[in-house]
């Protein structure tokens, strides 16, 4: 999610009174002031089994000193992107047998999310969220990635839930990105995390290329600004924090970005006119939770197999809050007088040319050594996570159809991440 959660997870050792002091960053991040470890806490030693029960787990952890991960976020406590840390805090706790415990910070950062991997990377923060396409020197993988993006289809349930595997699997098609973050000291716990498609929220109605020329539109990632202007709009830089204001002075005309963003800053109240395309997808930033990874091979096998399992929670969680979000903010567009809108032909047909551009661009950067094989695999991915999804019963319907249609209880997630975790996340288990 492009909204800057600032959720800080904290690792430390301690035994008895022994406390750590509280580091932070900006987006997910676990952050550790400590970097040493208890003799009973030693690296390595025995794991379980995939399946483990958590008594299992408890029993596990049963003669081993506390650890301590002190997370932080941005927003209220039960507030949606909270809920996703809170409620991983009560699995990781519970799984443990409260040997590993979480205290959540709210409403407060201490790292800028641009400079979250040096964060990490020099112990500053044990793991945490960070966004490759800020750093695309550094990360031009991870940037290639963050584009590729487009190839998934454009609407909230789909979409959203092809994001992860479809991702996670360009990820591991090619070394390039995986060595990117090793080479920055940097362990990946998940390559990506669920995400939304992004979308074009606007103060007044704006659906055609002529409707569109000359708007300021906010952007957050370089093909992002590559999109609107191939619409006619210009692209502008702004921190989300600052578009309630931008958009009530008309310093800024729409905002491109996911609807759980806008709801979350509060600002579809004043761009209630959202727009979307049935045929291409824009662009949105891709999240990657990465641990240090001097630390990651610090902690012993069980802990690392429990953060690892317990992040189908930080999946299943996310993703209820990128689909509850949604909602809102569709329902918050109409109760303002908007509403949720295609582009014109014209817009769409400028649109689809340039994602083929700029697919074109992924399979020519520098960042990926064989950028053809890098596209194909994810479009291919994406055929076939689209099949998956339609046999598991997941429909792929309109913004609008979902906004009236959705109930949180009536959509299991259930099969979605069984499969999930077959076929993608259960190989790269730690054992």
């Amino acid at each position: 999610m492009e909204f800057e959660m600032r959720m800080n997870f904290l690792w430390s050792t301690r035994t008895g009174v022994r406390i750590c002091a509280l580091g932070a960053i900006a987006g997910l991040s676990l952050v550790s002031a400590c970097s040493g470890s208890v003799a009973s806490n030693s690296s390595g030693g025995e794991g379980l089994p995939a399946g483990a029960t958590q008594e299992d787990f408890v029993a596990a952890f049963a003669d081993m000193d506390e650890i301590t991960l002190t997370t932080q976020t941005a927003a209220p406590p039960g507030q949606s992107v909270s809920v996703v840390t809170e409620k991983y805090k009560a699995a990781v706790e519970a799984w443990s047998g409260g040997k590993i415990k979480i205290d959540i910070t709210y409403s407060s950062g201490l790292a800028p999310l641009d400079r979250a991997p040096t964060a990490i990377s020099d112990g500053t923060m044990d793991f945490g969220y960070v966004v490759p396409q800020y750093d695309p020197a550094r990360f031009p993988g991870g940037s290639a990635l963050a584009t590729t993006s487009i190839v998934l289809e454009p609407s909230p349930v789909v979409g959203a839930l092809q994001a992860l595997p479809v991702l996670a699997e360009a990820t591991y098609s090619t070394d390039d990105i995986v060595n990117e973050f090793e080479a920055m000291g940097l362990e990946i716990l998940l390559p990506v995390m669920p995400q939304d498609g992004s979308v074009l929220a606007c103060s007044s109605e704006r659906s055609s290329l002529d409707e569109l020329r000359g708007a300021q539109v906010r952007v957050s990632g370089e093909e992002g600004a590559q999109q609107v202007e191939a619409l006619g709009a210009t692209p502008v830089s702004m921190v989300m924090s600052e578009m309630f204001e931008g958009l009530q002075r008309g310093t800024v005309d729409c905002s491109m970005s996911t609807l759980l963003s806008a709801d979350v800053v509060g600002f579809v109240p004043q761009a209630p006119h959202i727009v979307v395309d049935s045929e291409s997808a824009f662009g949105s930033s891709v999240n990657s939770i990465v641990f240090n990874a001097a630390r990651w091979q610090q902690l012993p096998t069980v802990a690392r197999q429990l953060l690892h399992d317990q992040s189908r929670v930080l999946v299943e969680e996310y993703l209820q809050a990128l689909l509850d979000g949604t909602k809102h903010a569709i329902d918050t567009a109409v109760e303002a007088g908007g509403q949720v809108s295609e582009l014109d032909r014209d817009a769409s047909t400028a649109l689809q040319a340039e994602n083929e551009a700029l697919i074109k661009g992924v399979a020519e950067t520098d960042g990926i050594s064989d950028g053809n094989a890098f596209t194909q695999a994810a479009k291919d991915s994406a055929d076939e996570w689209a099949t998956i999804l339609n046999e598991l019963g997941y429909e792929d319907v309109s913004y609008n159809d979902f906004a009236k249609t959705y109930e949180r209880d009536a959509l299991d997630l259930e099969p979605y991440l069984d499969r999930l975790w077959e076929n993608v996340m259960s190989a790269r288990r730690p054992s």
